[in-house]
């Protein structure tokens, strides 16, 4: 909830997983948020992420946070993300022909990118992935609000490499 009293909010986040045969993987997240204007937030991502061992595929680290570079998962990565968030519109909330309401809409700007590596030693020898892009996102409810979920659609262009834009839609609940 945004309230106007609010000008900074941090989370920092840490986990560890260990899997059987003596392999770990230790992950840190960091997010702050400063509002500059009213409703307008500047928003910084950070994770820093490293494994020991033979870790499964399935918990290699991914780059989700990367819509249009496909880089593959890692078992070490460091990524961050920079975003410019705007107020949502006004006539909120919005009824979408008596199905389901928004509830809530904003547009962001961001810069995104990250790095992954396979050991110590090879840090920098991979080139990093970065991508610039723009997205609105959409809290929708339906059900008479039992059911809520975010939409987001957006579009993120490779700023290394061939710049060649990517559409995308996200759902979750």
């Amino acid at each position: 909830v945004r309230l106007p009293s609010v000008t900074t909010s941090r989370i920092a986040a840490a986990a560890v997983d260990v899997v059987s045969g003596g392999s770990a993987r230790l992950s840190l997240t960091a997010f702050d948020e400063l509002r500059v204007f009213p409703g307008v937030y500047l928003q910084g991502t950070g994770f820093l992420g490293f494994s020991s061992g033979d870790i499964p595929q399935t918990l290699l680290f991914s780059f989700g946070e990367l819509v249009s570079v496909a880089s593959p998962p890692s078992p070490n990565k460091l990524s961050a993300s920079l975003q410019l968030e705007f107020p949502s519109a006004e006539g909120l909330p919005y009824n979408l022909f008596n199905l389901a309401m928004i509830d809530g809409q904003c547009l962001r700007v961001y810069v995104a990118g990250g790095v992954g590596w396979t050991s110590v030693g090879r840090f920098g020898t991979t080139s990093p992935s970065v991508e610039a892009g723009i997205e609105e996102e959409f809290d929708v409810s339906t059900l008479g609000g039992l059911l809520s979920l975010s939409v987001r659609v957006g579009v993120a262009v490779p700023v290394t490499g061939e710049p060649v834009p990517a559409v995308y839609v996200g759902f979750s609940l």
